[in-house]
């Protein structure tokens, strides 16, 4: 990514942050022609480079915006798009350490076939997996219960060493969003 195009990414993510009404201007509307991708991409690289933990709230709405693209059938079947961009932003999300967002990768693994194979489990995992075990017991989600028998079935294919190493991996994967 050259100087330009970092400097617009984030002068838009400023924008966002000093007006977060801003943020209708990236939501994904199924009634369109445009998801409007590649504008989200642009925030969330942003983000990446410039991390603030105040940016959370804008880092879960474009993940969300993306998982709405992602789950909407008629579009993402026919859509140009990059899905990509959505374990991006997932990605990202990690990052901001908040361990309720285990439910919604949850949802995201198992929206279809292709995401159940696709989407690395390890994004469930990515809190550590004695956190994760000690917060299911505590809360109350709606998917609290699946998720804990998903876990029960999977969990002994991972330890924090591998969590460890996939979160390295998937740096070095989204290299090129890191400005240099």
């Amino acid at each position: 990514m050259n100087v330009q195009d970092f400097e617009t990414c984030l002068n838009q993510l400023n924008a966002v942050r000093n007006d977060m009404t801003l943020l209708e201007n990236y939501r994904f509307q199924q009634e369109s022609n445009e998801s409007k991708q590649a504008e989200r991409l642009a925030l969330n690289i942003a983000m990446y480079n410039d991390f603030k933990l105040s940016d959370y709230s804008i880092a879960k709405f474009l993940f969300h915006q993306e998982l709405m693209w992602r789950k909407d059938k008629n579009y993402y079947n026919n859509a140009q798009d990059d899905v990509d961009n959505l374990y991006f932003s997932a990605w990202l999300l990690t990052h901001y350490q908040n361990i309720e967002n285990i439910f919604d990768f949850y949802e995201l693994k198992f929206i279809d076939f292709d995401s159940q194979c696709g989407v690395d489990s390890e994004f469930i995992y990515c809190y550590g997996i004695k956190a994760i075990k000690d917060y299911l017991k505590k809360t109350h989600h709606s998917k609290s219960h699946a998720l804990t028998e998903f876990l029960n079935e999977d969990i002994e294919s991972y330890s924090d060493e591998e969590i460890n190493a996939w979160r390295a991996w998937k740096k070095d994967y989204f290299h090129g969003y890191e400005y240099q």
